[in-house]
Parts: C-alpha cells; structure tokens; sequence
C-alpha cells in the first residue's frame, strides 16, 4: 500500500522532504546566511519588530530606501514552518536595497504553538498591515511584491488566493509573487517527520495545499527550484505551475543552479539572476 504517490513508507518520504538528506553538510550554507546577515546589519538601516498584529510574533523588520515611494519586496521565511525567524533573513534586503526596493521581512508563530491556519491568517494581516501603513516608512502600497521561500512559498501563494475583497474589504494587494522551492501540496507531509508538530489534517491540507485553491484570476507568480534540490521539490514546483497554467492564470517558471539553501543567495546581489526576476514582477 502507498502512502503518497510511489512512496511506501516514512522513510521514503523522508528521504525526499527531510533537507538534511539533501546536502552532504548544510554547515557551509548556514555560515553564509550568518556571514551576510552580518554584512546587513552592518551596512542596512532596519526598523525591526514593527507589530501588525495582537500576538508578540507578529511582527515586520523594515528595510527602508532613500528615495520615497519605493516599490516593496515583501519576504516570508522558510523553516518548515516550525522553525525560523525574520532576523534569520534579513541578509534577503542586500541586493533589493541597491536595486531601489524597500524590504519587509515577516515574522509569524510557529508550529506547533499554533497550527498552519494560523500562520496563514497572519501572513495575510501583515499584507493588510503593510498595504495600509507602507507608505509611512516610504514604501509605494500600490507597488507590492511577495517572495516567499520553501515554507514561506506556500504562503505566497495562498496569499495570491485570498479572496482580499470578500475577506479584508481591500483591492488585490499584489503586484506580482515569486514562490521559491516551494510545497504546494502538503499531502506527503502528514506522513513525515514533519506531522508532530504540524499535526495536519485532512481539513487542513485541503486548505493550506495551495495546488487545491487556485485562484479564479491572480496577479502574475513566478514559480523557482534549484536544480539540485530533492526530486519532490521539483516536482511540486512544476506541477503547481502546470496547475496555474491550466487555469489561465499568468506565471513563469526557472531553474536555478542551486540547491535548497543556494536558491536564495541572489538575494545578496544586485544584479542576479534571482534580482532580475524579482525586478520584473513589479512591471508584470
């Protein structure tokens, strides 16, 4: 008997989904977030723990540009929503910053203090938040792009389904979004390592896969995977953007020379590949 796809037991997909088995040392990586956060703090102003919402983990670091009415980057950090906090990212504000963009990096609760309904509601309120009160740190709210990695990708594009006018009373928010290395279907993952502590459900993987609640209409997504992650990675990346592409809706997709950890570096460069694809989205 399956459990998911051809996979048959645990230890299968485990194989695909734990990212320690992905990389023969995940050290060399991690230095290199830490090395450029450092740089970061160092060279960036940032207005950090900005709240937008009740709870102590709600809260926004803000990346400010010069020039007013920037357009602004908004980045949700990966983690498999269980670990991870904004301060962990604020290296992805590097080459946005020479580019002219102002960075907002989220921060959300954590599984399993809450469940993943949850982080979603979250993320949408800082949208909300950030689409309101923007401009008062000189970002342009008509002018908004979300990037959201691994974890942070499902959540990007479960914001491009949010009905924001039968929900919030608001227009699309969203210029455009980039989902990188992203889980569009959470079904493997009630079969993981990962189930302790995100205690899914069927209710909820219906809700939160985001391959489930394609959107009638949408601003453009671009889906990216490094081509060196594990097989489902890129899998579900592709699917999803078969998916969207069925459904009419406007999308690209590309491959990076990169694993799951590498998928984000350009963010450290004006310039990349990843910046030049992030600079489109705001003219798409």
């Amino acid at each position: 008997m399956t459990l998911y796809r051809q996979f048959r037991s645990q230890e299968e997909i485990d194989q695909e989904y734990d990212l320690r088995h992905s990389v023969p040392d995940a050290t060399p990586f991690r230095n290199f977030y830490s090395a450029s956060n450092k740089l970061a703090a160092q060279t960036l102003t940032c207005q950090a723990k900005v709240p937008y919402g009740p709870s102590l983990d709600e809260t926004l670091d803000i990346f400010p540009v010069k020039k007013p009415g920037a357009p602004v980057l908004v980045f949700i950090h990966g983690g498999y929503w269980r670990s991870k906090q904004s301060h962990d990212y604020h290296f992805v504000a590097l080459g946005p910053q020479r580019e002219g963009l102002l960075t907002v990096v989220v921060n959300y609760s954590l599984c399993p203090k809450v469940r993943l309904d949850e982080i979603s509601r979250q993320c949408r309120a800082a949208l909300v938040w950030i689409r309101t009160n923007i401009a008062n740190y000189g970002g342009d709210p008509e002018a908004l792009v979300v990037v959201g990695h691994s974890a942070g990708g499902q959540q990007a594009a479960q914001l491009l389904s949010t009905p924001w006018q039968e929900d919030y009373g608001i227009s699309q928010p969203i210029r455009g979004a980039m989902a990188i290395s992203g889980l569009f279907d959470l079904r493997p993952l009630q079969y993981s390592f990962l189930q302790p502590k995100l205690m899914l459900d069927s209710v909820t993987i219906q809700r939160e896969s985001p391959l489930f609640q394609l959107p009638k209409s949408a601003p453009h997504l671009t889906i990216s995977v490094g081509d060196e992650e594990p097989a489902e990675f890129l899998r579900q990346s592709k699917d999803y953007y078969q998916a969207w592409r069925e459904h009419s809706l406007p999308g690209a997709y590309f491959e990076q020379e990169a694993n799951h950890y590498t998928a984000i570096n350009g963010f450290t460069q004006a310039g990349s590949r990843l910046m030049e694809e992030v600079l489109a989205l705001f003219e798409a």
